[in-house]
């Protein structure tokens, strides 16, 4: 004999009814524990490197045309480190190095250090003046700096 479906209807919201009335009630959500913040590390500060042997020497008219110079110790000429910041032409400053060269180390290694200035673009172009990269007092800086401050001379590589 077949069930009606009246009564199917009223058996399955029994059954429901039931299942709804033996069902523990859900507790209400927790909130996750608050994680422990871990401060994150704090970063070294820069080296700050020595200070120069000869800090902002002049090597042209303009007002930035300014080196600094670390000299290794030797009795014997030590190569050079040449170090010209970024920025393009346009900006930056030679004391950029202490971020991003450990002048102690490269001194200690008994290679001596540079870092200048220059001239930016804009600038000269207002001023009407051709922007060059070789600065024409350049070799006689160089012979100068070879003989006072023992810097093995420059060797250009031979094909």
């Amino acid at each position: 004999m077949k069930p009606s479906p009246c009564f199917t209807k009223f058996l399955l919201a029994a059954l429901c009814a039931t299942w709804v009335a033996t069902t523990p009630a859900a507790e209400p959500a927790k909130k996750p524990a608050a994680k422990t913040k871990i401060p994150a590390p704090k970063k070294a500060p820069a080296p700050v490197p020595p200070p120069p042997t000869l800090a902002n020497v002049r090597y042209g008219t303009h007002e930035r045309n300014v080196l600094d110079f670390w000299r290794a110790e030797s009795a014997h000429p030590t190569p050079l480190l040449f170090f010209i910041h970024g920025g393009g032409w346009m900006a930056g400053d030679k004391s950029r190095i202490q971020s991003l060269v450990k002048v102690e180390a490269l001194l200690a290694a008994g290679i001596s250090v540079v870092s200048i200035n220059y001239r930016y673009v804009s600038p000269a172009h207002a001023a009407g003046i051709p922007c060059e990269l070789v600065y024409p007092g350049a070799p006689q800086v160089r012979h100068a700096t070879v003989s006072e401050y023992l810097i093995a001379p420059l060797k250009p590589a031979r094909p």
